[in-house]
């Protein structure tokens, strides 16, 4: 019985190698550099996420990301985990399995092996991976961006609060509210030190809260 649990735990370790490394590829860079011949780490935040690629490069290089982070970083995982409990490899999906290949994917996403531990939030991995997890839950996150624009409101806020709430879908799973930390920590943290630090700011305190909050060094919209 101890070798065969040692065994599962080896492989969930191998599959968290696998999703990080998935995780890695760096969609966003690729994509600019093959169309546009461009850096995305040198353009506007310096982020290779959705918001950037949209602001600086235009709605088709942005839908391609999204299609391409959806078939890559959420569906793949989520068969690769399928078949293996198919197969009986690994015991039947928890939603922690599935929660902790997601935190794989997002470190990976954001601390990419191929493009210097540089990456994206990964917001819309989570966020998508989510709703085919638990499309009754997280449906409404598609919502964010309509709601926010009818109200004029900030969408980095709302996003951020949206988070906070996995904790709340998951109170009475203790591995799942664990691994929801831990994803949690993982998006805040990228958010945090993700972006270039402009020349004028620095790392002040004041600085810090507008990244986490608002998702960018000065409180005004860029």
């Amino acid at each position: 019985g101890y070798l065969i649990q040692m065994e599962v735990y080896l492989l969930y370790l191998l599959f968290g190698i696998l999703f990080w490394v998935i995780g890695s590829i760096p969609s966003g860079y690729l994509i600019v550099r093959l169309i546009e011949g461009k850096d995305v780490f040198l353009a506007g935040n310096g982020n290779p996420g959705l918001n950037n690629i949209n602001e600086n490069f235009g709605a088709q290089l942005t839908a391609m990301l999204g299609i391409s982070d959806l078939i890559v970083k959420v569906l793949i995982p989520r068969f690769v985990l399928f078949a293996a409990s198919s197969y009986q490899v690994i015991p039947p999906n928890d939603e922690w399995v599935v929660l902790y290949g997601i935190l794989c994917v997002l470190i990976g996403n954001g601390w990419s092996m191929f493009s210097k531990f540089k990456g994206g939030k990964g917001v819309y991995i989570l966020f998508t991976s989510l709703m085919f997890l638990s499309p009754v839950n997280w449906l409404w996150v598609l919502l964010i961006p309509l709601f926010s624009k009818m109200f004029r409101l900030d969408s980095a806020p709302v996003v951020l609060l949206s988070l906070l709430l996995i904790l709340v879908f998951y109170r009475n799973d203790p591995p799942s509210l664990i691994i929801s930390g831990l994803i949690i920590g993982v998006v805040i943290v990228k958010r945090l030190f993700s972006n270039r630090v402009s020349e004028s700011s620095g790392q002040t305190m004041r600085t810090l809260i507008n990244r986490l909050v608002y998702d960018r060094d000065t409180r005004g919209k860029v």
